[in-house]
């Protein structure tokens, strides 16, 4: 079995770097979408045997379950890592085999990114990584079997998660996919989002709602 895991946190809390361009109602519309956008591709690639959003916000639950991704609610007290470790546990207790942590803020995720992160995890133990557009994030962590290795997201996350699985002695597959690794984090991220063009017509319609 194969499952996508998304973690979010509170909508009306997000991206507070982005502050200084948009308002707390459009940063909260942003992260929305964003994870709309996510869970959607998820859904319709048809890849995955089910979905998991860990969160502890109503509304992103029931966004959530709009794409048919299952809920789990975090855990007190609230970090992300044990957020992930937990509903890591539950995943592989449903009988999930591998198992594709994504982050809720990458707008350009296309199904190719998921075919690539997914292409050989059928050995098992094997992990795989796409670091974040700077290089020391991690953007998706592909894990067979689930618990492969600990999740380590925070500062520094790519080389933490690269020498967990050098440590176990797992094989371990870097790919650098450049919609994957590329998340909202900042007005500079955002306004190199609008430059581009090169994103799918929603993403496209919501921008046009954005003046920066």
């Amino acid at each position: 079995m194969i499952s996508a895991l998304v973690p979010v946190k509170n909508l009306s809390a997000s991206k507070s770097r982005l502050s200084k361009v948009l308002s707390p109602g459009q940063r909260e519309k942003l992260s929305a979408f964003m994870l709309q956008r996510v869970l959607q591709v998820l859904q319709e690639t048809g890849r995955f045997d089910s979905i998991f959003v860990v969160t502890k916000d109503m509304r992103v639950a029931q966004i959530g379950q709009n794409y048919d991704a299952e809920v789990i609610w975090e855990p007190e007290p609230a970090d992300e890592n044990l957020a992930l470790g937990y509903a890591t546990a539950i995943c592989h207790s449903r009988g999930v085999e591998t198992l594709l942590v994504l982050p809720a803020d990458i707008p350009l995720l296309q199904d190719q990114d998921l075919g690539v992160m997914l292409r050989g995890m059928t050995q098992q133990p094997k992990v795989a990584l796409c670091p974040s557009k700077e290089g020391w994030g991690t953007n998706a962590l592909l894990r067979t079997p689930p618990d492969a290795i600990p999740v380590r997201f925070g500062p520094d996350s790519f080389s933490l998660h690269l020498r967990e699985a050098q440590t176990k002695k797992i094989p371990c597959e870097v790919h650098r996919l450049p919609r994957v690794a590329f998340d909202i984090d900042t007005p500079e991220d955002l306004f190199a989002l609008k430059q581009t063009g090169e994103y799918p017509r929603p993403v496209a319609e919501f921008l046009q709602g954005i003046s920066l």
